[in-house]
């Protein structure tokens, strides 16, 4: 997630940090730790803090999610956890953890 972009999608949808918190039902403190870049929400919960900001969630992403996490990227789309989408694919929730990290890492060709 990019810090830098959740906390000006924060402020552009005129919220504060605990109006923020108090949407997600998350602690001010997860908020602020998001906008610092000392901790991320999970993925799953991703696209409900991109709802909460009216923002896809390609917009609070950082570059290098975007760059390579096109498996991610599609799963959220849908509204997957991993164990759904392992489920989805008849494989276990363990290889499709697997899958999804790889992707993240792998960069596209110059």
């Amino acid at each position: 997630m990019d810090p830098v972009a959740v906390r000006a999608a924060r402020l552009a949808a005129g919220l504060s940090q605990s109006q923020l918190a108090r949407r997600l039902g998350v602690g001010v403190i997860n908020v602020s730790r998001w906008e610092t870049g000392v901790s991320s929400p999970t993925p799953h919960r991703l696209p409900v803090v991109a709802q909460a900001l009216a923002v896809p969630v390609e917009g609070i992403l950082s570059q290098e999610a975007l760059n390579g996490g096109a498996l991610l990227l599609q799963r959220l789309h849908v509204g997957l956890t991993q164990a759904e989408a392992a489920a989805a694919e008849g494989i276990s929730t363990a290889s499709y953890v697997r899958r999804e990290r790889a992707g993240a890492r792998s960069r596209p060709a110059d």
